[in-house]
């Protein structure tokens, strides 16, 4: 069986129901991989990945780097919605490294609920 990005984003969603924070952390972290495997499969259309420094950073921070300077082959349209996109999953990436590194500190669900907002506008402007 084969999991999407929409699946983790409706498992995001569901979560999000919880006034637990434990279940409010999970939330902010699946809308982040929902987002992080929607960014993947917007970028596979591209006509060109833009090349980043292997050698600097993982694989979350080599998609932002590529979102952030997209190939020059890219239409006006195509480089604009990247930077786009960057920004929304950079503003994710930072809410999940707190919802899951950093326990002591309180999640709080306005954090979540932007968390949410930032995945539905992600995947609206990869034409979801």
């Amino acid at each position: 069986m084969t999991t999407t990005p929409e699946d983790l984003k409706s498992v995001a969603e569901a979560l999000s129901i919880q006034e637990i924070e434990a279940w409010q952390r999970s939330a902010i972290s699946r809308a982040y991989y929902a987002s992080f495997h929607r960014c993947l499969e917007w970028e596979s259309g591209l006509p060109k990945k833009a090349s980043v420094n292997r050698q600097k950073g993982g694989e979350h921070q080599q998609l932002l780097n590529r979102l952030r300077k997209p190939n020059a082959s890219c239409s006006e349209k195509e480089k604009q919605l990247s930077i786009k996109l960057h920004s929304l999953l950079r503003s994710q990436r930072e809410r999940r490294v707190k919802a899951d590194y950093r326990i002591d500190e309180d999640v709080s669900r306005k954090e979540m609920r932007r968390q949410l907002a930032d995945a539905r506008q992600l995947f609206r402007a990869c034409g979801d």
